[in-house]
């Protein structure tokens, strides 16, 4: 049996796959990665262990995309290579977020890939830009009157909702409420932005 005939008896694992038709997610399945590619957990790389089409045997599988993370092709289908580490190592697919602890999207070694909640995923993202603060979790108090003297609230979004953290004279006062409701809240993913 030749090595590409090889390839495809196990590719019909991972699952049908049509092409030029977009699919929301495919399933990985452990024992069909580890006859298509080698994983090494110190590198986070994968390489190809069979040659094809455009495959050269040992030599890294994928490619950096856009956002910073490495997408590999299997069967016309794209995946994420720190998904597909995570099936390779653990032989589980979950439908629950992946990060990068270090924030580098590239750096796919399993010490350096965490299963989240959702929740999770979003207390770590990013300050939006356009808002009217500079500190994450303060907005202007547009009801603040010459009376109030407060114009500045806080709030943070926690996994019951949002919860309103009070209105503060200064932006720092705010932004300073809404550090101590994120390490209460967000423990260890806390971002204070």
């Amino acid at each position: 049996m030749s090595i590409s005939s090889e390839a495809s008896k196990h590719s019909t694992d991972l699952s049908p796959v049509i092409p030029n038709k977009r699919r929301l997610h495919i399933p990985l399945n452990q024992a069909a990665l580890k006859d298509l590619f080698e994983y090494n957990p110190e590198t986070g790389v994968f390489r190809h262990k069979h040659r094809g089409k455009g495959i050269r045997f040992s030599q890294p599988a994928g490619h950096k995309n856009s956002s910073g993370f490495i997408n590999i092709k299997i069967q016309y289908a794209t995946h994420m290579a720190h998904r597909m580490a995570w099936v390779y190592v653990y032989g589980e697919d979950t439908k629950e977020p992946i990060i990068h602890i270090n924030g580098d999207r590239s750096d796919n070694r399993i010490e350096n890939l965490k299963l989240v909640t959702r929740h999770q995923l979003h207390c770590g993202e990013p300050n939006k830009k356009g808002g009217s603060s500079k500190y994450r979790g303060v907005a202007r108090n547009n009801t603040a009157t010459e009376k109030t003297k407060k114009p500045w609230r806080a709030a943070i979004k926690t996994s019951e909702g949002t919860k309103a953290l009070g209105m503060f004279a200064t932006e720092e006062e705010a932004h300073a409420a809404y550090c101590t409701a994120a390490d209460k809240y967000h423990k260890e993913y806390a971002n204070h932005g």
